[in-house]
């Protein structure tokens, strides 16, 4: 079945979740009036797929690459890249009435890509993002929102070498699980793991060695 249904313009980028009501969740990337915005549709057993909303409205920018969460309530949660002054990541969330106005959650001072999320059963929100504003080849920064605000970037891969393309990922117990792809091999890119438990992070974890 075709979702995205538009005329002559690229639709990619998509994302995918759903929720524990069976209710689907669909954002991707589509052309707009010129512009590439992020847009998302519904599918519920009772109703099928909803009408296509644009939900990054950014007009003069390029938003893409979102990714989507769904929490236990309902809510649905998407992260984007959006380029403004640089690139960006927006954060913007339905309450199952209306969507909220998108709003940055990484820092301006360096361009940032490759968002990922993740909801965990008691609705908090956890993304992680490649984020240059460290200079070299960029961090791996991780912020979680408990429903009403994000608590401050912490930087997860920590190291000299780049970092980029990360996934999250919540256990029941609420542990967050992180992995992304670093320069960390003598000759080779390496998949890093590092996992929080109880507020902190433990050690990180070559899963790749490659080396």
């Amino acid at each position: 079945e075709n979702i995205s249904n538009t005329a002559d313009t690229m639709s990619e980028w998509p994302a995918i979740a759903a929720d524990g009501s069976g209710n689907v969740h669909v954002a991707w990337k589509d052309e707009v009036d010129g512009n590439a915005e992020i847009l998302y549709r519904r599918w519920t057993a009772a109703g099928g797929w909803s009408s296509t909303t644009n939900i990054s409205n950014s007009n003069l920018y390029w938003s893409m690459n979102p990714a989507i969460a769904a929490d236990p309530s309902g809510n649905v949660h998407v992260v984007y890249e959006d380029w403004v002054s640089n690139n960006m990541i927006y954060y913007t969330r339905w309450n199952g009435t209306s969507w909220s106005t998108p709003a940055p959650i990484s820092n301006p001072a360096g361009d940032s890509y490759f968002p990922s999320l993740a909801a965990d059963s008691s609705g908090n929100v956890h993304a992680v993002w490649n984020d240059y504003r460290y200079g070299g080849g960029g961090e791996i920064v991780y912020r979680k929102w408990n429903g009403s605000s994000w608590n401050t970037g912490e930087n997860v891969s920590a190291n000299s070498s780049w970092s980029e393309m990360p996934s999250v990922a919540v256990d029941g117990a609420g542990d967050v699980h992180v992995v992304w792809t670093d320069g960390a091999g003598t000759n080779n890119s390496e998949i890093l793991y590092r996992k929080k438990s109880g507020g902190s992070w433990g050690s990180t974890v070559n899963l790749s060695n490659n080396e």
